[in-house]
């Protein structure tokens, strides 16, 4: 990969590379594998499933270009982030498949009710968070958008709703610290679909995989530092579990 970074303002940027990737599938035993894999009733596997690249071999050489650009006024506030920010990435295929693919996420950090100028308290903050992709042409079935995990449904494992050529997510939170321990609680709602498009993604893997393609989740968690403790019930299963994941959510 090759690209070049620019800074157009304080608060935005933007960059435009070149990609070039040699991609092989490989199962278990490193063997290339030309469909996905699929446990049968008696224990042993079956590739009867998706082709697991453009070509339908198993490898696939790919050149495209790439750009993104970023708006983020965020800042911290006794070390809570408020503010928005705004992220628009476009890939363009060239050589081993023809695609324009696009995803544009935005995100508000809204300040319900700050604290007191001698208060070290984090602010009381609403978040509120929506995400769209979406591909046109030729898709790669590992290029598919993951519906589910920390950074997109929580609640789900990474693609455990589907894999799909369009999706869209959408997320609200709201953070209130606690005191004496100068951090925050929070409780929050997601949810996520693919708007039917996974029939559209060769082989369709989301329905051969008996994903649901669409799915909420709600729960509440405490921070303790750069950890999230989360209590999430998926609204599918009506099941509520509880994750430790390092890192902000948005």
């Amino acid at each position: 990969k090759v690209d070049i970074n620019e800074t157009y303002s304080r608060n935005s940027k933007g960059y435009f590379g070149v990609v070039a990737q040699d991609v092989t599938t490989k199962d278990e035993g490193g063997q290339v594998c030309t469909n996905g894999l699929r446990a049968t009733p008696t224990g042993q596997y079956s590739a009867s499933g998706p082709s697991t690249t453009i070509s339908g071999k198993g490898r696939d050489r790919l050149l495209y270009l790439q750009g993104s650009t970023v708006r983020d006024t965020t800042y911290f506030l006794n070390g809570c982030p408020v503010g928005a920010r705004d992220i628009f990435t476009i890939e363009q295929g060239i050589l081993g498949g023809f695609f324009n693919r696009h995803h544009m996420s935005t995100t508000r950090f809204i300040p319900l009710l700050k604290p007191k100028e001698s208060s070290s308290l984090p602010p009381v903050v609403a978040v509120l968070h929506g995400r769209f992709s979406n591909t046109i042409g030729d898709l790669a079935p590992y290029e598919c958008f993951a519906l589910g995990g920390p950074y997109s449904v929580r609640g789900y494992t990474v693609g455990e709703l589907g894999a799909a050529r369009r999706t869209g997510e959408f997320a609200a939170e709201v953070r209130l610290p606690i005191p004496r321990f100068n951090t925050q609680c929070y409780g929050f709602f997601e949810h996520g679909t693919d708007f039917g498009s996974s029939k559209t993604v060769k082989g369709n893997p989301t329905d051969f995989y008996r994903r649901a393609g669409s799915g909420s989740s709600c729960g509440a968690g405490i921070r303790t530092g750069s950890v999230r403790f989360e209590f999430i019930r998926d609204m599918n299963a009506g099941k509520g579990h509880l994750f430790a994941t390092f890192g902000e959510r948005f």
